[in-house]
């Protein structure tokens, strides 16, 4: 089972890489140039076009580190493990002197089984930030407006400069880092398809050590309880119903109704592990019917309804990514409730947002039209490992965000030119 996590916010200092400068206070998530700026008390960073006094600091390597404890509930489990949620970009993670992670992408997550390293008192955390400027790459071959050269790197593109942003590639540890423990009998993924009539199906991927037990599924909504025996194979399914659903309707036209859910696992006998979330139940379809004989008709319907959309773009809030406070989403999103939003296009020139933002226009039915972070280039699949980078980030993205109500349209990117093609030499082509 899942034991309670520890965040791992606290704590933190910087200094240089490979440097004897005396460690200063750091925040995560946060910075490398908010930390600086900070402990330098530099109040006018913000202020017209002086972000170009400071840009050495990005072209600079960081040591972040964290000394932390961890209770014995989670040392005692099978397996403890640590998760980054946002790395920008380029980094090497060690625990007590072993590297544990290595990445490359900021648009992914990263977990580490750490049982084999980690101790009960006066861990060492230490993060390897590295300038993204060690790893660019010269652009001859793909069209990419402003800056050329982003290319080949798994970063914001905002960050390069846009015709809104200032070119201030910024980086650090961008979102929440966690540690807790787990029995090896446990839940990989949980998948929730629901349809309005009521019905429920849990699509549960188990660990490997689970295959072949004795298994039991049983899982908890609307005050009942639903079981299923676990059968051989990685996907078992569970099947609930909720009698006479309330649905999740976008603002102005309805609730936005919510279902806690908890799925529990029993193996041979003992209860194992908990995975806990929420689903909602509604409908969507881009409609294409017929007016007359001229014309066709073209709208969302959102279980069956008619929806006019009233919204607009959103792009990351902040040139850097970590400092955007929880308060500071809710604000925001607040803020375009008020303004009798319905939806908000997450434009593919910046990030997939954090969980708080999901989580919000979830409660505030604001729908989300989601891009991927693709944003004015081609989409060099044919380059080095770029086609693996990309899968496992878009693997990553949906298993993280399916579950979203909110979430109403994919789209692959922002005026892409030849998208994931192994395209002959492209670069200078006018259009």
């Amino acid at each position: 089972m899942k034991t309670q996590s520890v965040k791992l916010n606290e704590n933190w200092s910087f200094r240089k890489w490979e440097s004897k400068d005396e460690y200063l206070p750091a925040s995560v998530p946060g910075d490398v140039s908010c930390d600086y700026f900070a402990n330098n008390a530099i109040a006018d960073y913000y202020y017209y076009d002086n972000y170009k006094k400071y840009s050495d600091i990005q072209k600079t390597d960081y040591e972040y580190r964290c000394v932390f404890d961890l209770p014995e509930e989670i040392i005692a489990k099978d397996v403890v493990k640590i998760k980054f949620k946002g790395v920008d970009t380029y980094s090497e993670i060690y625990l007590n002197g072993k590297k544990i992670i290595t990445t490359e992408n900021m648009f992914l997550g990263y977990t580490a089984d750490i049982k084999s390293v980690a101790k009960r008192k006066g861990n060492v955390l230490t993060v390897h930030l590295k300038s993204i400027f060690g790893f660019m790459e010269k652009n001859v071959k793909h069209t990419c407006i402003f800056e050329t050269d982003r290319m080949y790197i798994r970063k914001a593109s905002y960050q390069f400069g846009w015709d809104w942003a200032p070119n201030n590639p910024a980086y650090g540890i961008y979102d929440d880092v966690y540690v807790w423990g787990e029995d090896r009998n446990g839940i990989e993924e949980v998948y929730c398809k629901h349809r309005n009539d009521g019905e429920l199906n849990f699509f549960v991927e188990l660990k490997e050590e689970t295959l072949g037990a004795d298994t039991l599924l049983k899982v908890k909504i609307n005050g009942k309880t639903f079981e299923a025996e676990g059968i051989p194979g990685k996907k078992n399914i569970i099947n609930a119903y909720v009698k006479n659903p309330e649905l999740w309707y976008p603002s102005g036209y309805g609730a936005q109704k919510l279902y806690d859910y908890e799925l529990e696992l029993y193996v041979n006998g003992k209860l194992t592990d908990v995975y806990k979330s929420y689903t909602a139940f509604r409908e969507v379809e881009m409609y294409e019917g017929t007016v007359n004989e001229n014309s066709l008709d073209f709208c969302l319907k959102v279980n069956g309804v008619r929806v006019f959309i009233k919204g607009s773009n959103w792009v990351p809030q902040d040139c850097y990514t970590g400092s955007v406070s929880d308060d500071k989403y809710e604000k925001h999103l607040l803020l375009a409730k008020e303004a009798n939003f319905n939806m908000l296009r997450i434009w593919g020139g910046g990030i997939y947002e954090k969980d708080i933002f999901y989580n919000i226009c979830d409660k505030l039915g604001i729908m989300v039209l989601q891009e991927t972070m693709f944003a004015c280039s081609d989409v060099p699949a044919d380059h080095k490992n770029m086609k693996q980078i990309i899968e496992d980030e878009m693997e990553y993205q949906l298993k993280r965000l399916r579950h979203h109500p909110c979430i109403t349209i994919w789209s692959g990117g922002n005026e892409l030119f030849e998208p994931f093609q192994k395209a002959p030499a492209a670069y200078g082509r006018k259009y």
